[in-house]
């Protein structure tokens, strides 16, 4: 279980892979479970991911841990795009670094996009340029 938001209850997270040497240390691919989040434009959402979190984040955002072996989430293709933006020096923008419950917090202000590793992936924040 994850600490939540507004004290959803019952979020959970979904450990999919690890990847245990990236410019951002650690990085875990999750799917969050059974939340209850109200975006901006009034829309819901109950389910997030597959999506790249650290692992420093993700520690700060569990309750309680629970053993389960056996969730079939397709989430290679996931894992393999984050690598490719990695590569690229992007990790930063596909990856959360704040504990969850922070980041459903601002995804219900609009401050960041619930941004999974999709097919239409976008960045987390925004990306400024300097001098532009």
């Amino acid at each position: 279980m994850i600490a939540s938001h507004r004290g959803d209850g019952a979020t959970s997270t979904t450990i999919l892979a690890i990847e245990p040497s990236t410019p951002l240390g650690t990085v875990a691919f999750v799917t969050v479970n059974n939340m209850i989040l109200t975006m901006p434009d009034k829309t819901k959402r109950s389910k997030l991911g597959p999506t790249a979190i650290t692992m420093a984040a993700l520690k700060a955002s569990l309750t309680e841990f629970q053993f389960r072996q056996g969730a079939d989430v397709r989430y290679q293709g996931y894992v393999e795009k984050w690598r490719a933006y990695a590569a690229q020096g992007r990790a930063a923008e596909f990856t959360y670094d704040v504990p969850i419950a922070q980041a459903l917090d601002a995804f219900e202000r609009g401050n960041i996009l619930p941004a999974t590793l999709g097919d239409s992936a976008q960045p987390l924040h925004p990306v400024t340029h300097p001098g532009q």
